[in-house]
């Protein structure tokens, strides 16, 4: 039996960056959005798309040397353009819904609605978790609209009962 032992090391760079604070903010969202758990992790994957992308494998190099940062920057741009027409087709389609039964309930009625919503604004058919995701931030921004939704319905039902004579 033959054995043969590989020993990688990975070894730590430190680069210095001068960006402004602005930069950072708009780096980090980005960043964010596609998916990068940290700068490193993104410089580290620029470095190696440098060295193992096209030019590494005999293919072309892109005329334009930014590709691949553009293509990350489109994806953060589709993500918070989808997330955007997301919110909107809540306020659109499911507000009502998910003030008297939840945001569950919403999405368990009107996913197909919603996502046919978004595929027609974006282009782009959004991912369970991203339902999901904004519905959270959805009932936490429209906390106050969907309560007092809740509370006028509710009171309009009381009246009625009380008025047929029937108990509230």
């Amino acid at each position: 039996m033959i054995t043969a032992v590989v020993k990688t090391t990975t070894m730590r760079i430190g680069l210095n960056l001068q960006l402004e604070e602005e930069d950072i903010a708009i780096l980090d969202k980005i960043l964010q959005a596609t998916g990068f758990e940290s700068r490193t992790d993104y410089v580290t994957a620029l470095l190696q798309t440098t060295i193992y992308g096209p030019s590494a494998v005999g293919q072309e190099i892109p005329a334009d040397a930014s590709t691949w940062i553009k293509e990350i920057r489109e994806i953060a741009q589709t993500r918070d353009e989808t997330r955007q027409a997301i919110l909107d087709a809540y306020d659109a389609i499911a507000f009502p819904v998910i003030a008297m039964r939840g945001g569950k309930t919403a999405l368990a009625l009107l996913r197909g609605d919603i996502e046919t919503t978004v595929l027609e604004k974006c282009g782009v058919l959004p991912a369970p978790e991203d339902l999901d995701f904004c519905m959270k931030i959805y009932q936490n921004i429209r906390r106050p609209k969907l309560l007092q939704h809740r509370t006028r319905e509710l009171a309009e039902t009381f009246r009625q009962a009380k008025n047929q004579g029937g108990r509230p």
